[in-house]
């Protein structure tokens, strides 16, 4: 604990002075903060080992003050400053930093150097940087490495929720943003090991840092009955960290997969593994979800940070979010069943009602200097409904089905986590997860094929509902030791793991005149599934031929058991090896090598073999499940920079999976069943990419190359007979940005994605086996002045070649933007599709179907949008 005061050489209590607290021993700034209206300060830095310490105080118009004290063990350090008055002071002096700069394990980037004026949203900014990306999934990349949280001046208000931020987070407070590598999540953990995760943290303007509250408020509105309403708030001056983001539109901008992704704890994902889905909507990676998707979305996030006591520390949080997404879509398909393809067309209109609750409690009890405890409750809930006609036509039948389905899902959660750092080179740590989930879910599925597809002699069973019932509880203890020896880092430590499942399906076929309902004998059932494992593991950092090395073995004991119409047992011996390396070779290169091979249980949601609805109309069940896994996974990266201006990489991975999966489909009408079985083959997956990107000094000029081929086989099962095939994906992709005299500013880009199957001979005409796209994009901005700009979109496309659904067409969007000058208000107009396209078709492809989809857009319509920064 560091606490001390700050006065004038004549006994004035002084304000607003900014203390810096930097280490002698790892030449880094350990803490830099505001006083604001305050005039002392109490600290807390981790202590690791023996160090000088220097804190400074700086204040306009005083004398630079530091002081230096040596630390040797945890203790609490009192430090008093008095300024001078400066005599003299000096004129006005720019100082420019340079765009980048990089400091230990920390890349900084100068915000302003990126700017451009088209800057709203930290994604418009983050992706102007060297080295970032956001790949098709929304994840946040650099140097092609998943960014795991982002941080606002080291405060963590909504970090987690990278994708929130991205979309959200304003660029006019950003001072630079800063890249740190090798974090881990526990400070107390510092110094020894880390996770290896990479973190983003913004650092604010002086302005941005003493004001009470700063954000954006955005509306828009438009043709078609189009609105958008987005108020952004951020407080970080005071003790309490509060943030809220809001957003109501029905532009398009809904919440999707990976917004839902953030608010599930790992715990989550692992239960709701066994739930079936609703007929989602049809989401393309190609282009902005305002083009094709309506809805009508309410989204409201709230955090605050709070220390309870000077020891305690609180943070809460509170997402809610609802939607209504409508869509239409046609479906062109070939689906397998197990001898050959058989194809079909659907017409399907689509309402998607996502409705999310997360309430989320954390309390952080740093004991001491060298203790921490923290736990977190919290509590998911998640009613999305979904609603869904389609009409199939399949061997000249036309079928209608009716799907709803809704869901009532709870999730429980309790963590608890200690934390000692019992020595500057040792610690060790506590953990426990607990969680409880209760997942009913109701559909009703109307049909008129229904006696046809279970062959009932009453034509009158039109209506089936089914209802799956599935509560799950799962809990983790665990503990971990590290130490720290000479040349190495030391880490032990043993993992318990329980789950228990049960699940209920009931389907049943309902008569309109009354009749008894039907039950299908296959469709109905009842499981009890129960996993557990004791696992020990060792980790050591090692040096090998001079070259840093992390070395890990896990060994233990796994049982698995499962009560369907009969009971099962199954128990396996669980290890892994993994080796990792990364260092640097010279200047100009850096490597990462990565290999594991392990044996490990089958997941918990593959261990029932009774049937269970994927969907309303789906159906799935596993085979074999008591054979272990066994895969082996390596990898290598090579990253070459000539300098900061260019680089190259290279990445490598090969993947052995030797158990194998095959999977069997059955055909009825539009029922679909699929069973998967482990085959003890072994399958190869294969990937390489390479990359490139070149900058100018300026920052006027930046061009990247990305190539990417996969080789992804599996095995179709033939009338008896198992079939290797092999899907091969193809991937190149260019672009190129550059600018003349802030005034004209240009951006290409060129993707070129080639998909094929090798499929055996007797199904190759079945099936378009080779499908490539192409999209090509030019975005042109004109600043007319300082205040105003013009900005002109095309997106030209070619999908499906190869194919009988090939289909090009170009899409064009025009935008004016002003900011009334010295003023915080900005608004834009915008006219979207002007060509006024209507259609869009896509592939998806995977070894048993084959989707051909057409999407409707929304056509041309005007935007008109409002902003004002507070």
């Amino acid at each position: 604990m560091i606490k001390g005061s700050v006065t004038s050489d004549s006994g004035k209590a002084l304000q607003d002075c900014y203390i810096k607290i930097s280490s002698k021993k790892y030449q880094r700034v350990l803490s830099f903060f505001a006083l604001g209206n305050q005039n002392s300060f109490l600290k807390e830095i981790p202590f690791t080992v023996p160090d000088s310490l220097f804190i400074s105080s700086s204040h306009i118009g005083y004398g630079y003050t530091i002081i230096g004290v040596y630390i040797n063990k945890a203790d609490t350090i009192a430090v008093n400053f008095v300024m001078p008055l400066a005599p003299d002071t000096l004129n006005n002096i720019a100082i420019h930093s340079p765009p980048v700069w990089v400091i230990g394990d920390t890349t900084f980037f100068n915000a302003n150097s990126f700017k451009q004026g088209d800057e709203h949203k930290l994604k418009d900014l983050i992706t102007k940087m060297p080295g970032f990306e956001i790949d098709n999934s929304g994840n946040l990349l650099y140097k092609k490495e998943v960014v795991d949280k982002i941080m606002i001046g080291g405060e963590q208000l909504f970090a987690d929720k990278v994708k929130l931020m991205l979309d959200n987070f304003p660029v006019y407070v950003i001072k630079n943003v800063q890249v740190i590598k090798n974090q881990t999540d526990d400070p107390l953990l510092k110094g020894l090991v880390n996770d290896n995760k990479l973190f983003v943290n913004l650092s604010l303007t002086q302005k941005a840092k003493l004001k009470t509250a700063f954000g954006t408020g955005e509306a828009g509105i438009g043709t078609q009955h189009k609105y958008f309403i987005n108020p952004v708030i951020f407080s970080i001056y005071g003790k309490a960290k509060i943030a809220y983001i809001g957003n109501w539109n029905n532009i398009g901008d809904g919440i999707g997969w990976k917004q839902e992704d953030e608010l599930k704890s790992v715990p989550i994902h692992s239960a709701e593994k066994w739930m079936m889905q609703s007929d989602q909507l049809q989401i393309i990676n190609d282009i902005e979800n305002r083009r094709y998707i309506n809805n009508d979305q309410s989204d409201n996030r709230f955090q605050i940070n709070i220390p309870i006591t000077k020891k305690l520390n609180s943070s809460t949080e509170i997402d809610f979010i609802k939607d209504r997404q409508r869509q239409l879509t046609y479906n062109y398909s070939s689906l397998y069943n197990g001898i050959r393809f058989v194809n079909r067309f659907d017409t399907a209109s689509i309402n998607n009602n996502p409705y999310s609750l997360l309430l989320r409690q954390n309390i952080s009890w740093n004991i001491n200097s060298t203790k921490n405890l923290t736990t977190q409750i919290s509590l998911y809930h998640n009613g999305n409904s979904n609603r869904s006609n389609i009409t199939f036509k399949q061997a000249g039948e036309t079928s209608f089905v009716e799907n709803t389905i809704s869901n009532n899902w709870n999730s429980y959660l309790f963590s608890l986590t200690y934390t000692r750092r019992v020595t500057a080179k040792r610690a060790v740590k506590w953990f426990a997860n607990m969680s409880e989930h209760s997942y009913p879910q109701k559909g009703k599925n109307i049909s008129t094929s229904w006696p046809s597809i279970f062959q009932l002699q009453d034509t009158g069973y039109d209506v089936m509902d089914q209802h799956l019932i599935n509560n799950t509880n799962l809990a983790t203890f665990g503990w971990t030791s590290i130490t720290r020896m000479q040349k190495s880092v030391l880490e032990t430590g043993i993992l318990i793991s329980w789950l228990s499942s049960s699940i209920t399906t009931d389907l049943l076929i309902t008569n309109v005149k009354g009749f008894s309902p039907f039950y299908p004998a296959a469709y109905n059932g009842h499981g009890s599934y129960y996993t557990s494992s004791v696992v020990g593991y060792v980790r050591k950092t090692i040096q090998l031929l001079k070259l840093p090395f992390s070395i890990k073995g896990e060994y233990g004991f796994g049982s698995s058991h499962k009560v369907e119409d009969s009971a099962a047992g199954y128990n396996h011996l669980l290890y892994s090896f993994n080796v990792n390396n990364q260092s640097r070779i010279g200047t100009k290169f850096l490597e990462k090598f990565d290999a594991s091979y392990s044996q490990h249980q089958l997941e918990e949601n593959r261990l029932y073999s009774i049937l269970l609805p994927n969907a309303a109309y789906s159906f799935h069940n596993n085979l074999n499940a008591g054979l272990p896994l066994k895969t082996l996974n390596i990898s290598y990266n090579l990253a070459f920079s000539w300098s900061p201006l260019i680089s190259f990489g290279i990445y490598a991975a090969y993947n052995a999976d030797f158990s194998g999966l095959s999977s069997i489909n059955y055909l009825n009408q539009f029922i679909q069943v699929t069973s998967d079985s482990l085959t003890r083959r072994t399958l190869n997956d294969f990937i390489l990419h390479l990359n490139t990107n070149v900058y100018s000094l300026d920052n006027n000029f930046h061009f990247s190359a990305d190539v990417q081929y996969n080789i992804s086989p599996r095995y179709i099962q033939n009338q008896s007979i198992l079939f290797k095939n092999k899907m091969k994906l193809l991937f190149v992709s260019g672009s190129l940005l550059n600018s003349w005299g802030n005034i004209y500013f240009i951006t290409m880009n060129a993707d070129y994605t080639s998909v094929g199957f090798d499929l055996p001979s007797s199904l190759q005409k079945q099936v378009t086996q080779n499908v490539s796209d192409i999209k090509a994009s030019i975005s042109q901005r004109v600043a007319l002045n300082k205040h105003s700009n013009i900005l002109l979109s095309t997106d030209y496309f070619d999908k499906n070649i190869f194919s009988s659904h090939q289909l090009s067409f170009v899409l064009i969007d025009a935008e004016y933007n002003f900011t009334i000058p010295k003023s915080p208000i900005s608004f834009s107009v915008r006219l979207q599709n002007i060509t006024n396209q209507t259609r869009y078709t896509y592939i998806d492809n995977s070894p048993l179907v084959q989707n051909f989809y057409e999407v409707p857009l929304i056509k041309r319509n005007i935007f008109f949008r409002f902003r004002y920064e507070l």
